[in-house]
């Protein structure tokens, strides 16, 4: 601890400067990290039980925990469009701070970098002001100094751009997870819909088959009728000829017994 403050003490206000960045690089990539990773790896837990709840059939749309449901609650038909908007919406909240990392992986290394060129830059300025000449146990404590700010930045360097990784495997995770989702309710949906089509088009056909049934009944019903109107027909012709027939013979079986001779004139005949 006493060298730290020996150090500081040696230091510029330069290399104060960008220990003191450093230091809040530092604290920002371990802030970011940890709330966005606890966030992330929150969001992921519950959109794979969603996603299980879909594969296992217990629920055919997203939960009231899901992410996206805030987000489709208020369309009325949701489709791929609207999925895949809420989706890019939903990465971009879920992707905030991994610039953040990426621009303190990128820059860290050259801040110290910069930190110890200024301390170097320092040390050879007081060197050409020693009149005693320079000797290896003046330089090599100012050099090491001077590399400290160096390490660090590659230290915070280290850390930002393994958060970045981390975090970025947990985005990734969360992308696949929701377009699984998206995709299977989509086709639940789509299934959905086909099968309601299927089934309006079989209600269709059992329809007109009923009513190709109908009509073949009632157009075998109405030949029936006119065969049995035929028959019946049929039927009084041969009974009206029938009676006229027999009114034909009674009338000349009348005619045959008006012209036979009676009993009496036959006799009075025979006595004359």
């Amino acid at each position: 601890m006493e060298s730290f403050f020996n150090y500081l003490d040696n230091s510029s206000a330069i290399t104060i400067l960008v220990l003191v960045l450093l230091s809040g690089y530092f604290v920002a990539s371990l802030w970011i990290f940890i709330y966005r990773f606890s966030t992330i790896n929150e969001t992921n837990i519950a959109e794979f039980d969603n996603l299980r709840k879909l594969y296992l059939g217990h629920t055919s749309s997203l939960e009231e925990n899901s992410v996206m449901f805030g987000f489709l609650s208020k369309a009325i038909a949701p489709n791929r469009a609207i999925y895949t908007a809420a989706l890019h919406n939903i990465m971009k909240n879920a992707t905030n701070g991994l610039t953040y990392l990426s621009v303190i992986a990128s820059t860290s290394p050259f801040i110290g970098l910069f930190g110890t060129v200024v301390s170097i830059l320092e040390t050879f300025s007081s060197l050409g002001n020693e009149k005693n000449g320079t000797t290896i146990a003046f330089v090599a404590p100012a050099l090491s100094e001077a590399l400290v700010a160096t390490a660090g930045g590659i230290l915070v360097a280290i850390v930002a751009y393994s958060c970045h990784l981390l975090l970025k495997r947990k985005v990734y995770e969360l992308h696949s997870t929701l377009s699984t989702q998206i995709e299977f309710i989509i086709s639940l949906a789509e299934a959905k819909k086909e099968q309601e089509i299927q089934a309006k088009i079989e209600e269709q056909t059992r329809k007109e088959q009923e009513l190709k049934v109908k009509k073949e009944q009632e157009e075998r019903d109405r030949l029936a009728q006119v065969e049995i109107e035929r028959r019946q027909k049929e039927l009084e012709e041969k009974i009206l000829k029938e009676k006229e027939e027999f009114d034909k013979k009674v009338q000349e079986e009348l005619e045959k017994r008006v012209h036979e001779p009676k009993i009496d004139d036959i006799g009075e005949n025979t006595i004359k």
